[in-house]
């Protein structure tokens, strides 16, 4: 039988540095999910409406939720001290990430409100991509995997 020393805090017990670099990188991608529709039309970067600071329900469901659900999943990484914590805010911040991709498609069935067209669709001049949220979904998914907290050091698994 194998002796192993178990660290006062439990096997759940991991280094805080774990998921910082993650976590700091989803507190920035969840605050620019949230904040770009509102502050997009200054610079010809959002959807319609084409109104900066404009609340509507399709913001809130598809812009505003995932990107302040990416931004705690971000905190819990950054701050957890447990694998436990950590797990907690990278699966919120996958799901985060998913409803940021599928979220647009999902909105009609739904009854969560239209998105509306891109700015940049409507004038020709415009060279930017408004389409984010699947681009933003997809690094808080694959942020989320960089560092990942579920998996132990190397030297608790042998």
């Amino acid at each position: 039988m194998r002796d192993e020393h178990v660290p006062a805090g439990g096997r759940l017990q991991m280094p805080r540095s774990r998921g910082a670099a993650s976590g700091f990188l989803l507190i920035l991608l969840g605050i620019w999910g949230a904040l770009i529709p509102f502050v997009g039309p200054l610079f010809n970067f959002a959807f319609s409406p084409d109104r900066e600071w404009v609340w509507t329900a399709a913001r809130g469901w598809l812009e505003v939720l995932p990107g302040v659900a990416t931004a705690v999943g971000g905190f819990l990484l950054l701050s957890s001290r447990n694998r436990f914590t950590a797990m907690l805010g990278a699966w919120l911040t996958v799901f985060a990430g998913a409803w940021f991709v599928v979220g647009r498609a999902l909105a009609g069935p739904l009854g969560l409100g239209d998105v509306g067209t891109p700015i940049a669709a409507t004038d020709p001049r415009n060279f930017r991509s408004t389409d984010t949220r699947s681009c933003l979904g997809r690094c808080c998914m694959s942020s989320t995997t960089a560092t990942p907290p579920s998996l132990r050091r190397l030297r608790t698994l042998t």
